[in-house]
Formats: C-alpha cells, structure tokens, sequence
C-alpha cells in the first residue's frame, strides 16, 4: 500500500433504498478480508425500523460486495442495531446485536464472513445485571469487541456494553441517559457468556457514560475509552488486567476531545520497532471551545487518528482523515500490523450534521502516514482571498465552484467575520433571495435550528426572518461559524490558511505578482503567494493598504461632491415617519422592503467640513439570562462609576435563539480611526481598552447606573454567554469595524447613487442606473457617530438613519477596481464616499457584491486576461444567468429554479441596468406597449457603446411608458428589431400575432444578435425571417 490516504465509498442509504445508514462497524479477518457493518434506517431515529447490512471487499477496501442482511428489524419501535463483531483467535467471526434494547444476540460465521449461523439469544446475560443496575434500554458496541491475544485470558472475548434507567421516560422512545457502562465476555469460543462490573457509574463528575471503546495494551491490560456528557469534554479512560474486573479509577484522557459521540481504537504493530501502537478515532471539533459547557452536542466533523507508542499516556502523533463531517466510526489493522481502515459516518459537504448519517466511507492509511508531516500548503492558486469574512467565503466559494484554485487566508483561525462574532443576525431590508452563497448560508442557518431543535420551536422561530425586523435571519455566532466553515471545506479547490495576515505586496506596473502572508501562531512564518488574481475581502482594507493603492480613510467635505450629508453634520431625529416626504420617500413607501421611519432634519450648525473620522466600531457581545450559560461579570480592578455614564448602552439584538442577545454597544468614540492605521499591537492595546468597557458598562449596569428597577432586574438577570467564543475568553474573535480604509477606484459610489436624480422625470423611481451594475443594495444610509460632539438638539456628530429618503441602488463593477491595479478586487472598502458607505456596510450586500465579483475573476482566468479587462457585458450576463441580483425589483425571485422564469430573470436583471425598468416593479406578465417596445429595442441595440448612459435610457422608457400605444406583437416586435440591427431568436411558446409580454420581449432581446441595420423598411405585420441563431 501507497503511503498516502485513500477513500472508497462503502454504503450509500440512497442508492440502498434507505432513508439513512449509520453505525459503522468493521474487522480485518485474517485472510485479509474486510467485513463492513451498518444500520440500514428506514427513519432516522434510533428506535425506527432498522436492518443490519453487511459487505465484503477482498482487495483492501477498494471494492465492495452487494450488502446482504444479516439481522432485520420487526418493524417501527422494534429495530436491531449496536453491530459488535470481533475476530477470534481461531478465524470465526463473532457478531453481536441488540433487539429493542431488551434482547442481546450472538452469530458467527466460518466461512470468512460469506454465510451466518442462526442467531443464539444471550439476553440471559444482560439480565445478569438486574441485581446491581436494573437498566430498561441494554446495547453493546457499537463497533468491534476485542479478542485478547496475550496474558492469562488470552483467547477471551470481550464486548463493550451500556445500559441506562431513563426513569420514567417512555419506551420505546425514551432518551438513553442516565446511563452506566461494562462489559461481557466469554472464555469458550462465544459458548456463554458473562457479565462483567460495572466500570463507569453515571455522576455529576462522569455524566451519561455510554458507548465505549476496548483495546488491549502491551502489558496485557485491557484499555476501555467511553464517551460522556461531561461539560469537561474529555474522554473517560480506565484499565482492567481481564478486561472484566479490577478497574482502575476513571479519569480524563485531557488530549482526548470528546463532543459526545461514539469513539474507536486498535492497536497495530509498528513495522520496524516490532511494538504495539495504540489508535484512537473521533471528531475532533476543536473549533468548537473547550468550555463548552451548556451544549453537550458539538459538531461532528474534522475526523483525526492519534497514535500513542506508551499504551495511551501521550498522544504524539495526529492526522485529520476527513475535514468535513464525521461522526461514528470503526478501526481495523490488516493482518500485516500496519496497514489501518477507518470506516466512518462521511455524510455530504456543505450539510448540516445529522446528514453525516447517509453515508458510510472506508478511509486506508497506515503508521507512516499519521507520523508523517502533512504537505506544505499550496504558494501558487487562481486566487489570493484574504479575509474569510461572509464576503470572502462568498467570493471564494463560487470561484472555487467554477474551477479555480482558491486560497482564502484569515488573522484568526474562526471564518465567518462578524457573523461568527457576535453580530447576531443577517441585516438586510430585502427578505428574499439576493445571490446563491448568501441564500445557502441564510437557508442552512435556518434549517439548523429547525432541524435541530424541531420546527415552530423557540429557537427554530427565533431564526426566522421578521416581518417589521431589520434581520433576514438570526443565529448564535458558533453556529454562524460552523456553517461559514462548511461552505469552505466543501470545496475542494479552497485552501484555508489561519492565521494569517499580509505583510507585504509585490507589484509589476499595473499587477500584482505575489503577496506575502505571515503568521505567529507557532513562531514566526512566512509564505509567498503567488496568484493571478487577489482580493481583499478583510473589514480593515490591509491588503489594499499594503499595495500602494489610493483610498480614503474619513469624511469628504460636502463640496466634494456636493453630497447634502456629507463632513461634520448634526441631524435632529424623531422617531416618526417623516410627515411631508419627497418624491423619494413616498417612492420607498412602496417598496417590499422593511420599513422603519426616522425623520431626520439637518440643523444650521452643520458645516460639512471634511475630516480623518469614520464612524463607530465596537465588539457585538453575546448576552444570555440562562443561569446555567452567563458568566456575570466581575467589578473591575480600577472601577470607577463615572467612568461608564457616558457611555452609551440600550442598543440590542433581542432574541437570538437559545435565549441570547448580540449587545451592540459601548462605542469608545475616537478610537476606531486610530484602530485603522494602527499595527497589529496597537490594534491590540485598542481592541483590550474596547472589552475593558464592555465589561465594565454591565457590571455598571447592573450596579450603580440610574436606571429604573424594571431595567435594573433585566441588566442583572444577564451575563456573557459561556458557551459563545470560549476559546477566546468569551470575547468576539472580531471589532466590528463599520467603516475604514475606502478604495478611490474608476467610479465612486456617492449619496446620489441613493435618490432620485433632480431632473427625474415623471414615472422614473429608481436612483441612478449603471451599465456595469453588478450588485444592489436595499439598506438606508445608515452612519454611526464619528465624533462626541453635539449642538443642541442633535445627535452625535455623523450619526444619521436616513429610512425615508434611500432607495435602492446600483453597485457598479468599477467600484471594486482600483486605478492603478488590474488584478485587485476590493468587494468590501470598495470605491465609495463616507455617507453613501452607511448603505454598503451589511453582510448581506457584501455577499451579494462579492459573488459578483468571482464571476469577475472566473472570467478572466478563462480568458487569461486580469479581473480589470474583463468585457463588462460578459460580465453582467454571467452573473445574472448565475441568478444574482443587480438591481432590486418587488416582483422577482433571482433564485427562481424554473427554467423558462429564470432565463426571463436573467434578462430582466441584465437590462435592468440599461435602463429598461424605470420602476422597482417588472410588470413582467403584462403586454409590452409598442412605444415602450420601441424603446427597449434602442437601448438593445446601443447598450454596449462605451458612450451609453443608461440614465437617459431609463428616463426616455419613463417617458414611452406615459404614452398610451397598442400591444405590440411577435411580429411586430421582430420586424422593429430588425431595423435596429437586431436578429431575435424564435419564441416556441408564442405565435407571431401574439402579444408579447414584458418578460418575453426582455428575453428575446437577451437572446439576441446584432447584424447589419437594414436600409428597406419592414412593415409592422410582415413576416420575419427563419430564426436560427442560438445565445
């Protein structure tokens, strides 16, 4: 065998016609055969209708033999499981089993594992416990007993077992908890059988003992390995010199994970010192704290064996077999002592994670391959993403579909940004589909609490987008963060590189040729990353700071661009729709968006001057009144009240699931623009005098501040969430940092970008248009302060919610493209003024724009050309055929999965950045009007000139759509757009006198092709010629 790891599928509950396959089981025999086991499901649950399937491979695991059944079930309620075999010493294969957790059976097989004896019932010795445990649910396993080849029991049999006594929880159906672990054995072949003590007792200390592990060590000793619930999250190990009795105490293996799940072991033979080595396999989800006390469930993913040559007093040597999802599994040694099968619950990527429970896979390795360093990382790729933001990963992840070489780097080893911490809560105003990536994350968010906790369930409910909430979806930053890293260890073509920041670029005139990544995790280290495309992806903008670029950190002046909101301004704000809105407001009245009325006026005292100040940043803390989950903070050392009555406090995310809430304050005010220039170390010291705050303000809170007793009890009853970045003592792995470096790139998003132009003519309600519109934006200008200064009746300087006046905007490609770099793409400090980034700042725009922006680099790596040459007509159709959304409309889904609607969305969303749509709706069923239609078919024709203004387009559709003229026909229509110099293909669903609809007229003009403008006039009803030209 190779010294590498290989995988093979084994079972697959789909194509087994089964709705679930787990419970992996295996042995080598000692011809070299392997024998898989399973729980074949007809439901996923562990009392359901349960078969045992068995397949043979005699080629170490590449092929495998039709599944036979070896043990079926007696129906719902009645399911056998817990496969245990074990290979004795003279080649039979033992086998066994549980009925309904009441009935232990034993089989074996002599023939290599072809044929099956009839089952031998032995509940009799599960009954042998009654006197010490009367258990109401008894199963041994799961996974491989153990044959003891040495010492005075050499020869004995011995089967892992776990009984429990759920009181008065039903069965079948009742929870397997409060439980003890043991084991039987036998000394004739499998004969009879006998009880052994029991080993672990269910206890405060070592809480719900259960499935366990059974190795014999090389001093004889039988070595047991058990899973708990213990909020110690370690193993439980303990040794007997029979394997029956004489336990030593159990204790705490501290290099052992556990996230509550089954656990396997074998021992092999190193090849060259000839002595025993001791494996251990599990999930082990470090990502997941050590503290993590309240939830006992951690993920089930990122597979490792561990090998210990001193019987399991150190572990020195790991290696991950799968990243991904992984949950129960089994180990076997071939009979040359060092070639090792792991057969394990694999699952789907991307899923959540009780869909580790539809496939089963078989992993082959060996001892040199654990001890074995891993391969260095890749130094080259298609892709250089730094920052594992949501942006990031959205960017990463769709390049990564389309073929490229991705590395996406990270300063922390956690991806998922500000969703993983602390921030709560999906915030857009738009409730439906925007891009692909962003609609996985939100369905897999919500699907998660469904799933896990049952639908219509607090949490489940809690998830869920509201209808007059500013969220499209809630989540706890750890389960934000389990999903974010999904998405990336889906894919294949991602590496993940953490923690890493860029420390130096090298540019050749126009392009970047490498990037230098540095990290300190384990002394100081450096990679050079050679890519042919880059972005930074980062909050901070470090990656287009380090390039030399131009950018902008602070506020224009109001004379800049004459911007109304712009420099130094003081706003007075009510909390009451606006009672005389403009055109504006009464346009976004209208839209399907959430609403949420601020009228806001600006006061004399504001100067518009502009300054380095960008607005606030804070961390987003996570909140519980669970007393078994906060931590309630201490006084602090230099407490001083007046110190913290200043500071601003009452701003919340209110119910996260689980009985959380994302604090969205202190705001130290001033510091976050040194934060942005800062170095890593002052970052540092800022990021420590922000927490210090936080702690500070709620032990205020719930102390000495003037509150009213209602306020007091509730400040009181809530403390940090224990189980929410425990790693990190608690605090957010990140600063939300709202604002800092901003790119100067070809076009510059600006205030007017978000209102209507001043000369809009009547029946024009979208704010300006841009032809090479690649994403759009539902959220208001929305800024936090940037200063503490205030006139009278104001609120802080900067601050502004301008709910009424914004209308969706454009995002145009040009944006994310600095000047002077043809290979850089900036998807988040994109190219915009301080007051139009307020409507930017929000994940889901981010994803929105960044998927975008891959489709950017995906073309160009196809083209070998950089991001920055791509034709932006190519551009725009391959995102808007990869239903992404670049301008908003009331009635449209871009996630529509019906051909025939999504090729009419990907046209709609292409013109609608040429101007065909002078409003938010498409009215996309109703019959296109001839001077409507005669307007659509210019711009068709003419869009593509690097003169074309799609606001005077727009505005002349505005104007045709005043005008009261007839449907127009496919013939019609046909004939106009040959004069126009354009071939339409043919519609097979219309005849030519048909009218057309608005969708199907987009569509033809998508599709269609240009060709010399004919000189003869075509009548309006002629016949237009054969069609045969394809998109």
């Amino acid at each position: 065998m190779t010294n590498t790891l290989e995988t093979t599928s084994v079972f697959e509950a789909v194509r087994l016609g089964y709705k679930r396959i787990r419970i992996p089981a295996l042995v080598c025999t000692d011809a070299g055969t392997l024998l898989a086991f399973g729980e074949a499901r007809y439901a996923p649950g562990d009392w359901s209708e349960i078969d045992i399937i068995a397949s043979r491979s005699t080629d170490q695991g590449r092929t495998w033999s039709p599944p036979i059944t070896i043990a079926r079930s007696g129906g719902q309620g009645q399911p056998v499981s817990n496969s245990t075999p074990i290979i004795g010493t003279d080649g039979t294969i033992h086998f066994l089993y549980q009925r309904t957790y009441k009935h232990l059976y034993h089989i074996t097989s002599t023939d290599d594992g072809l044929t099956w004896s009839a089952p031998n019932d032995i509940t009799a010795t599960a009954e042998s416990f009654r006197a010490d445990y009367n258990w109401k649910v008894f199963a041994p396993g799961p996974g491989h007993g153990l044959c003891l080849t040495h010492g005075p029991h050499a020869g004995r049999l011995l089967v892992p077992i776990w009984m429990c006594e759920p009181g008065g929880t039903s069965i079948p159906g009742g929870d397997h908890r409060p439980s003890c672990v043991s084991t039987i054995y036998s000394d004739d072949k499998g004969r009879t059988w006998h009880r052994g003590d029991i080993v672990i007792h269910n206890s405060e200390q070592f809480l719900n003992p259960s499935e366990n592990a059974l190795a014999q060590l090389s001093d004889g000793r039988v070595y047991l390995n058990a899973r708990t619930e213990s909020s110690r999250h370690r193993r439980i190990i303990t040794t007997s010199p029979d394997g029956a009795s004489n336990w030593t105490t159990p204790t705490f293996d501290p290099a052992l994970y556990e996230p509550v799940c089954m656990a396997s072991l074998a021992t092999a033979t190193d090849p060259q010192t000839k002595k025993k080595v001791l494996l251990f396999c599990n999930p082990d989800s470090r990502h997941n704290p050590d503290e993590y006390n309240l939830v006992h469930f951690c993920a089930r993913e990122n597979g490792v064996i561990k090998l210990s040559r001193d019987d399991g007093k150190t572990w020195t040597a790991s290696r991950v077999i799968e990243a991904g999802p992984f949950s129960y599994s089994d180990l076997a040694v071939a009979p040359d002592g060092h070639t090792i099968y792991c057969l394990y619950e694999s699952g789907l990527w991307g899923r959540l994670p009780h869909h580790t429970n539809t496939h089963i896979s078989l992993a082959r390795f060996t001892l040199r391959w654990i001890e074995e360093a891993p391969p260095p990382p890749p130094s080259n790729c298609d892709l250089l993403v730094v920052g594992s933001t949501p942006a990031g990963i959205a960017m990463a992840v769709r390049a990564a579909r389309e073929g490229l070489r991705v590395i996406l780097t990270n300063y922390h080893g956690h991806p998922g940004g500000m969703l993983a911490s602390g921030l709560g809560s999906l915030e857009s105003l738009y409730e439906g589909n925007r891009s692909p990536i962003y609609d996985q994350l939100r369905r897999e968010i919500t699907e998660y609490y469904k799933t896990e906790y049952g639908e219509n369930s607090p949490q489940h409910l809690a998830s869920l987008p509201g209808a007059t909430s500013n969220t499209n979806g809630r989540c706890e930053p750890k389960i934000a963060e389990r999903i974010c890293r999904r998405l990336i260890e889906a894919e294949p073509n991602i590496t993940y590189l953490t923690p890493y920041i860029p420390v130096s670029v090298h540019r050749d005139g126009h392009l970047i040729q490498t990037v230098t990544l540095q990290s300190e995790a384990q002394g100081v280290h450096t990679i050079e990353i050679t890519a042919t495309g880059f972005a930074d992806c980062t909050y901070e903008g470090d990656l287009l700071a380090l390039t030399g670029t131009p950018h902008t950190i602070g506020r224009e002046p109001r004379t800049a661009y004459n911007e109304p909101h712009a420099g130094r301004i003081y706003l007075h704000s009510r909390s009451i729709p606006d009672p005389a809105p403009d055109r504006n407001g009464a346009i976004q009245a209208t839209l399907k968006l959430r609403h949420h009325y601020f009228h806001q006026t600006i006061l004399p005292a504001s100067t518009g001057e502009g300054d380095g100040h960008v607005q606030a940043c804070n961390y987003r803390t996570i909140l519980t009144n669970d007393p078994a989950n906060r931590i309630l903070p201490e006084r602090p050392a230099d407490y001083d009240p007046a110190h913290y009555a200043k500071l601003e406090y009452t701003s919340r995310v209110r119910a996260l699931p689980n009985n959380k809430i994302s604090w969205n304050r202190p705001q130290l005010i001033g510091l976050q623009t040194d934060y942005i220039i800062a170095t890593w170390e002052k970052r540092a010291e800022i990021l420590d005098a922000h927490w210090n705050a936080t702690l500070g303000l709620l032990y205020y809170l719930q102390h000495d501040a003037p509150l009213s007793p209602e306020d007091r009890a509730w400040w009181r009853e809530h403390g940090i969430a224990r189980d929410e970045h425990a790693d990190n003592k608690h605090r957010p792995y990140e600063y939300y940092v709202r604002e800092a470096r901003r790119l100067t790139g070809r076009a510059i998003v600006t205030q007017h970008d978000f209102h209507l132009a001043p000369d809009a003519p009547q029946g024009l309600e979208r704010a300006p248009l841009h032809a090479d519109a690649i994403a759009a934006t539902d959220w208001y200008l929305d800024t936090h302060a940037c200063t503490t200064h205030r006139v009278p009746d104001s609120m802080d300087d900067g601050k502004m919610m301008l709910t009424q006046q914004t209308l969706p905007a454009q995002i145009p490609w040009r944006a994310l493209l600095p000047k002077d770099i043809d290979n850089l793409i900036v998807p988040l400090c994109l190219s915009a003024t301080h007051v139009a980034w307020g409507a930017i700042r929000l994940e889901p725009t981010w994803m929105n724009i960044a998927e975008s922006a891959a489709w950017g680099v995906v073309l160009a790596h196809r083209e070998h050309i950089p991001p920055a040459h791509v034709d932006s007509d190519k551009l725009l159709r391959a995102i808007a055929n990869g239903r992404i959304m670049t301008s908003f409309f009331n009635d449209i889904d871009v996630a529509a999965t019906d051909p025939a609607t999504a090729a009419e969305n990907a046209a709609i969303q292409y013109y609608a950045t040429k101007g065909f749509f002078p409003t938010h709706d498409t009215y996309r069923d109703e019959p296109l009007t001839t001077s409507v239609a005669e307007s659509w078919i210019h711009i068709a024709a003419i869009c593509r000139r690097p003169d074309f203004d799609p606001n005077k387009a727009v505005s002349q559709v505005a104007k045709a759509g005043q005008t009261n003229t007839a449907p127009v026909t496919l013939c019609e229509f046909s004939s106009m757009a040959a004069v126009a110099g354009l071939r339409l293909e043919s519609l097979s669903t219309l005849d030519d006198d048909a009218f057309l609809t608005r969708a199907d007229a987009c569509l033809l003009l998508y599709n269609a092709h240009p060709v010399p403008t004919t000189r003869t006039p075509v009548t309006a009803r002629s016949k237009p010629r054969a069609i045969v030209a394809t998109t």
